[in-house]
């Protein structure tokens, strides 16, 4: 059998609030209870508006640290990039100087050989031009 729903009823005479003039309950009709709870109130929301002004700070401290902890991370990773990198140009630069001298060292050998060709050459034509001189 299906159940139906019950809805919540809601009371019929209206309640009425009871101040009670007992010292652990404040007189709300009085001004000056008043002035005092609400100051009393103020105080504390003060108080504790300090403490987490003070939890805060002390957080921001914290992150402060943790922000100048990974910029000193951050400066070694790039101060050892810096001198892998430093190695890596001085490797580059002394391979580079020993390329120039092996280039230089067969610039060398190639205008020695090509100055020794010329001459042998210009003796031959010199023998041919004076040979044909004589022909002639």
């Amino acid at each position: 059998t299906p159940t139906t729903p019950t809805t919540p009823t809601t009371p019929t005479t209206p309640t009425t609030l009871m101040v009670s003039t007992t010292p652990d309950t404040p007189d709300t009709s009085d001004p000056v209870e008043v002035e005092s709870i609400l100051a009393e109130t103020v105080t504390l929301m003060v108080s504790t508006t300090n403490l987490y002004l003070q939890e805060i700070r002390s957080s921001i401290g914290v992150l402060a640290d943790r922000v100048t902890d990974i910029e000193d991370i951050l400066k070694a990773h790039v101060g050892k990039g810096e001198q892998k990198l430093t190695m890596i140009q001085n490797k580059f630069a002394e391979q580079t100087l020993a390329i120039e001298e092996k280039l230089a060292e067969q610039t060398t050998k190639l205008e020695g050989h090509l100055t020794e060709q010329t001459t042998t050459l210009e003796g031959h034509l010199t023998e041919q031009i004076t040979t044909l001189e004589g022909h002639l």
